[in-house]
């Protein structure tokens, strides 16, 4: 793939200002703008910077677990709608709440805002790990589990679910 340059106009009697952009020419005879190729090269780095702070956090996240790293195609599985496998909230044994969540970001949501009954029914229960356990995802299953063997209750439970989770549905988004 040949990418041809882009130069000056040849012309210096152009009557730019401050107001109006460079106007720049490819070899290939077609014009843009300096403000137009300045964002396009912003919004390419941009990207780059993204994809790879988000590598390095992938990667930092693995040497410090143990666990093998989460390639995109991964954690698209593990953020996937599992609408026939959603977890079902309880707040007692044949006791439902009527209340679904169907991927993980879902969840994060419900945990938010479900009865706290049922957020220590299922964590005391491990109904949270063996969920996310089918999700695929051993490293989140692994932070709830160490949650649950906390024995938080109430309120707190529910803060330390929720912001572990939504850092977990964060690094794989």
């Amino acid at each position: 793939m040949v990418i041809p340059a882009i130069t000056k106009p040849r012309d210096t009697n152009t009557h730019n200002t401050n107001f109006v952009p460079d106007v720049l020419i490819c070899d290939c005879g077609c014009t843009t703008t300096k403000t137009y190729i300045d964002w396009f090269t912003s919004i390419i780095c941009d990207l780059m910077g993204n994809v790879i702070k988000k590598q390095l956090r992938t990667e930092k996240v693995s040497e410090a677990t143990g666990f093998p790293m989460v390639d995109e195609e991964k954690a698209r599985a593990i953020l996937r709608k599992t609408p026939g496998n959603a977890f079902d909230f309880f707040i007692g044994m044949n006791q439902p709440l009527g209340i679904m969540a169907d991927s993980l970001p879902d969840f994060c949501e419900k945990i938010a805002s479900v009865d706290i009954k049922s957020i220590e029914f299922h964590t005391s229960r491990g109904d949270f790990e063996s969920w996310i356990h089918f999700l695929g995802d051993h490293e989140l299953e692994r932070r709830v589990r160490l949650i649950r063997e906390s024995n938080l209750a109430g309120e707190e439970l529910r803060q330390r679910l929720y912001t572990t989770i939504k850092a977990r549905n964060d690094e794989l988004l």
